[in-house]
């Protein structure tokens, strides 16, 4: 989430509620936008449906380390 925007460095025992209201989750120390999901998600939503179409025309079986490895490229 820190690579897809801003993001700011706080405290584990923050206010959840609030963060919330101002826009922002929490990761354990760090606030993220809300919009940095939404990158997110602008981002693995295409490389999924590519990654499913390998997966059916070329019974690729996806482990956690060819995904991860996927990322990378």
């Amino acid at each position: 989430m820190k690579c897809m925007g801003t993001f700011h460095l706080g405290e584990f025992n923050m206010n959840d509620v609030q963060n919330r209201l101002n826009g922002h989750c929490r990761i354990g120390n760090i606030l993220v936008p809300n919009d940095n999901y939404v990158k997110l998600e602008e981002f693995l939503l295409p490389l999924f449906a590519k990654m499913y179409k390998e997966q059916v025309k070329n019974n690729i079986k996806w482990t956690p380390r060819k995904f991860i490895n996927r990322l990378g490229k």
